[in-house]
């Protein structure tokens, strides 16, 4: 089980949660904590869940043949918002029109206003910004502090969005996230979450297509709402649980655990 110490210290619970559903079913696991390739351990685990959102060190595990649930390429794509817009394009998925753009394009930019913009990596809800005009604009990319952010025009519908569990190429759960306080709808924020049973076709037909395009362990895949209509926004790496936990009775580490075994003997 690889994390690194920032997302260890805010997801210590799932962390020993893992470990310990691993444990109950005969497999020797341990927790490593990392923030760089040299901190690896010496030995070649087995199997690693990678929880680390650190390409370099998954990277560096495979090139010693290590089996990894995410692999590199999730973990390099998937936890750059930028990348993943472009890794799937093309692909007949719905999503927001954006760029990348960097404080030099900032004064060439006229809207379309609202307009959200945010980073390239982060995680939760951080470094998102609803930007209504140019001043707003420039003030959130100077939070952002980064080189470079993603632009992107504003979905209709504000406060609302539909995160999707996703096992492999299955929807195990999917959760209606909404707040009524933000226009950021995550749970780790005070938005409020509910699960729902069927979960709508046009939304199962646009996870098709992401998980036809990547090889998932656990992930996320996150839909906000343009008039009604859902629309593709992120994929979550290393996803959160907690909604999970205090909203169903579904124990995803076993059910996760479950499947990493099945598939690896």
């Amino acid at each position: 089980m690889l994390y690194n110490r920032m997302r260890l210290a805010a997801n210590r619970w799932f962390a020993e949660r893992l470990v310990g559903a691993l444990c109950e079913r005969g497999v020797d696991a341990r927790l490593v904590v990392a923030d760089t390739p040299d901190e690896l351990p010496d030995e070649r685990p087995d199997i690693v869940l990678n929880r680390s959102a650190d390409a370099e060190m998954a990277e560096s595990l495979e090139d010693r043949g290590v089996l990894l649930w995410n692999n590199s390429e999730i973990t390099r794509i998937c936890n750059d918002k930028y990348l993943t817009y472009r890794a799937l394009e093309g692909s007949g998925l719905f999503s927001m029109p954006n760029r990348l753009v960097t404080v030099d394009d900032l004064p060439s930019i006229s809207g379309p206003f609202p307009a959200v913009l945010k980073s390239r990596g982060g995680h939760g809800g951080t470094e998102v910004f609803l930007v209504r005009d140019q001043k707003e604009l420039k003030e959130a990319f100077a939070k952002i502090g980064g080189p470079t952010a993603v632009f992107q025009r504003a979905a209709a519908d504000l406060g609302k969005d539909l995160r999707v569990y996703v096992l492999g190429k299955e929807i195990v759960a999917a959760m209606l996230r909404h707040s009524e306080s933000d226009f950021r709808s995550n749970y780790c924020l005070g938005g409020k979450a509910e699960r729902i049973g069927a979960v709508p076709p046009e939304v199962v037909r646009q996870v098709n297509l992401i998980t036809d395009r990547f090889r998932f362990g656990l992930a996320g895949i996150d839909f906000i709402f343009d008039s009604g209509n859902p629309v593709f926004n992120e994929i979550e790496d290393v996803v959160g649980t907690r909604m999970l936990y205090a909203r169903t009775d579904l124990d995803i580490a076993a059910v996760y655990v479950d499947f990493v075994l099945k598939r690896t003997g």
